[in-house]
């Protein structure tokens, strides 16, 4: 099935005259992972979690190829927008297929240079200019010093004892882990997020919300590997961090008016409860991590997508004049509603799955963080309804909602079917 998807998509890429190599090298690198799962060769080493996150990266990357063409802008500017998207999808598949750790982590941080460059270079007011500096510092500057570290030396275990000199390995683990953590982001890491995605252009936001934010999990993943008793060891902490921080966000939320906001700061509380798991150092919290980074990365995108179509019919991201849908559009409401009982959680959907096993691995780690993630749950479910009702609901404020190509429909609903 996943190959026949594979297959279906180069197909729209090339319908839209997208280049032929790039495509067929997509359609290579994932046909590679889903035949050779757990098997090594050369520096290449494709397993289950790479496979994953490279099915995720294309999928991500077509949708935000697609956003560029659907969007009203010159000729000039969609030819930049596709020159860095492409750039940085390349950089995607190396983060995931190299063995390396060196390869994996320079990938890691020239992705988040280029999308630096990729929201200064289109932006158009000094906003925009402001949250790509924002970016740049907040993202950039903490990774410096382990920079410097990685490139003396290509060894990894030299690396690591490097670290040990300098430091003990309780701040060695906490120094590495601050690296990926301002990536996802955590509460009080995060400032630079809402900015980046309030002034991105609408395929920045599919591109940094999808696929950008999951390289931190990765991250986490790959560093764990090399140092799992720390990770055993600090696991609680880092629990009651991970969920404090999903807790505080979401109560964020009740207070945005501005769509765009209220999409990046719901990002921030599902990445919150997606770093639990990876930081729990169980099993269950490494599948259900993987769960919620697959479906947020399709349901995410989606809701940015949303915002937009409403936004460029109505000039305006505010709630207040978004609302009627339902009366308008069924369709549309449709769709809106299948993608707010994802963020929901509600089953069959991947998420639920993903939050159901994110509550057992905070039962494992500390019982005192059951009525925590429950009542996280249940923040983040109620703020969904209440929009979800404001957004449906009501006397429609334009009637610009009944203009909707069938190809917008048609993107939203074959993303979707990834929600399941």
């Amino acid at each position: 099935m996943k190959f026949l998807l594979t297959v279906s998509f180069c197909s729209i890429m090339l319908k839209f005259d997208f280049s032929f190599l790039s495509s067929l090298s997509i359609f290579f690198f994932l046909s590679i992972s889903m035949m050779s799962l757990n098997n090594s060769f050369g520096l290449l080493n494709i397993d289950i979690m790479s496979t994953l996150f490279l099915s995720l990266v294309f999928i991500v990357s077509v949708f935000s190829f697609l956003s560029v063409f659907l969007s009203m802008k010159q000729s000039d500017e969609k030819k930049v927008e596709q020159t860095f998207l492409m750039i940085m999808f390349i950089l995607l598949n190396m983060c995931f297929v190299f063995d390396s750790m060196f390869i994996f982590y320079i990938n890691f941080e020239i992705i988040f240079l280029f999308m630096f460059f990729f929201l200064f270079s289109l932006s158009s007011k000094m906003n925009r200019e402001m949250a790509s500096y924002y970016m740049f510092f907040i993202t950039l500057a903490t990774s410096i010093p382990l920079l410097v570290l990685m490139f003396s030396s290509l060894d990894e275990e030299q690396i690591l004892s490097m670290m040990m000199i300098l430091f003990n390995q309780n701040m060695w683990w906490m120094f590495i882990l601050l690296v990926f953590l301002v990536k996802i982001p955590l509460f009080g890491l995060h400032m630079w997020l809402p900015k980046a995605h309030v002034e991105a252009t609408l395929s920045g936001s599919i591109f940094l919300s999808g696929i950008l934010l999951k390289i931190g999990i990765y991250g986490i993943f790959r560093v764990s590997l090399m140092k799992m008793s720390a990770l055993t060891h600090f696991s609680s902490i880092f629990s009651c961090v991970g969920w404090v921080s999903s807790l505080i966000v979401a109560m964020i939320c009740y207070r945005q008016v501005d769509c765009k906001s209220l999409v990046a700061y719901s990002s921030v509380v599902h990445m919150g409860m997606c770093t639990n798991g990876a930081l729990s150092g169980s099993n269950t919290g490494f599948s259900s991590c993987m769960y919620m980074v697959l479906s947020h990365g399709v349901s995410s995108p989606l809701m940015f997508f949303l915002v937009y179509m409403f936004y460029d019919r109505q000039n305006s991201r505010s709630l207040i004049m978004m609302k009627g849908v339902n009366s308008l559009h069924p369709l549309l409401f449709l769709s809106g509603f299948l993608i707010m009982i994802s963020s929901l959680g509600m089953p069959p959907l991947l998420s639920f799955f993903s939050e159901f096993m994110l509550g057992i691995s905070a039962l494992l780690i500390n019982h005192i963080l059951i009525p925590v993630s429950l009542f996280i749950f249940f923040l983040s479910g109620l703020y969904m309804i209440f929009y979800f009702i404001y957004f449906s609901q009501g006397n429609p404020s334009n009637f610009g909602y009944m203009n909707i190509s069938k190809m917008d429909l048609s993107l939203i609903f074959s993303l979707i079917f990834y929600l399941f």
